[in-house]
């Protein structure tokens, strides 16, 4: 290993930093966000009777079960139908297989309380394969590009049926 570049890995419970120091001047740090944080954000502006959520960094099975998952037991105890809005943006990087495992779950809830579910995102990868399994959904799935968020909302409110 040279002296001229040193790369070491810091951890914290949930939290990672590379560390790249190349000779003794400077040192470059890039860290990832912070995985105690909670990566799913509620949407506060969403409409009534719509659950608007945004995946920032990597989405865990813990994010679901303490931000996702009481949200939606919440929403069924007040309406019948829960309207989901999901943003996949720009500071998203992935879903854990832990998270995938829990998105799973939320398929297992009776068919009649899933309403409307809008995927919104950049990342078209993603949305192929969700588009691809569409068809396991119970709900209304649509998806809509990044620029197109309040547009998402509203139809999952119930507004203009728009969306691919």
């Amino acid at each position: 290993m040279s002296v001229s570049r040193a790369v070491r890995r810091a951890s914290t419970r949930r939290t990672t930093a590379t560390v790249d120091a190349p000779g003794i001047g400077g040192v470059d740090v890039a860290a990832r966000p912070r995985h105690d944080e909670v990566m799913i954000e509620m949407i506060e502006n969403a409409p009534d009777g719509v659950l608007g959520f945004r995946a920032v960094g990597e989405v865990t099975a813990s994010d679901y079960e303490s931000v996702l998952d009481p949200a939606i037991d919440r929403t069924l105890q007040s309406q019948e139908k829960v309207n989901l809005v999901i943003v996949l943006g720009d500071r998203f990087e992935r879903y854990s297989l832990g998270a995938m495992w829990q998105d799973t779950m939320l398929s297992g809830k009776p068919h009649r309380v899933w309403g409307r579910c809008a995927l919104v995102t950049g990342h078209s990868v993603i949305a192929e394969i969700i588009h691809s399994l569409a068809f396991l959904f119970p709900g209304d799935l649509r998806f809509f590009p990044l620029d197109q968020e309040h547009a998402a909302l509203a139809w999952a409110a119930g507004g203009d049926d728009t969306g691919s």
